[in-house]
């Protein structure tokens, strides 16, 4: 059964020095998390939301797994946004052959980003970068 690294991606920044604070979340922003900030919309948190966005995947017979990742850096500001993006993406960009969560990441490197956007409910500024990371197919 092929690995999910998008759990080893957000354990990579869960555990960089510089995101000290910050929320890491895949796929979705908790329920929770959304209510909050809809209802107190002052009250900006920086979180990074990693989500699967399709890719190339494999197109050999080795055991790799490749998967395109779309990172959106929250903060209260459109400056604040892009100093998390610029710590979000050191922390990826250096990523060389870990064990995260039980998958061997051999690399991330980004391939488009950022760009700036508002997200149409919260009104947050975000950054969105596309990050690519080849992983073992199996788990380690």
């Amino acid at each position: 059964m092929r690995t999910d690294a998008l759990p080893a991606l957000m354990r990579i920044l869960h555990d960089d020095g510089e995101l000290a604070g910050v929320e890491i979340f895949g796929d979705e922003v908790p329920e929770e998390h959304v209510t909050t900030v809809t209802e107190h919309p002052a009250t900006a948190i920086d979180c990074i939301l990693l989500q699967h966005s399709g890719g190339p995947g494999s197109n050999d017979y080795t055991a790799n797994n490749i998967i395109r990742v779309d990172m959106r850096c929250y903060s209260d500001t459109p400056a604040n946004a892009m100093v998390l993006y610029r710590k979000a993406s050191e922390a990826l960009k250096h990523t060389e052959r870990i064990v995260a969560e039980d998958v061997l990441v051999h690399s991330v490197v980004e391939s488009a980003g950022p760009s700036f956007g508002r997200d149409p409910d919260t009104k947050w500024p975000y950054y969105l970068s596309v990050w690519m990371c080849h992983s073992s197919e199996t788990a380690t």
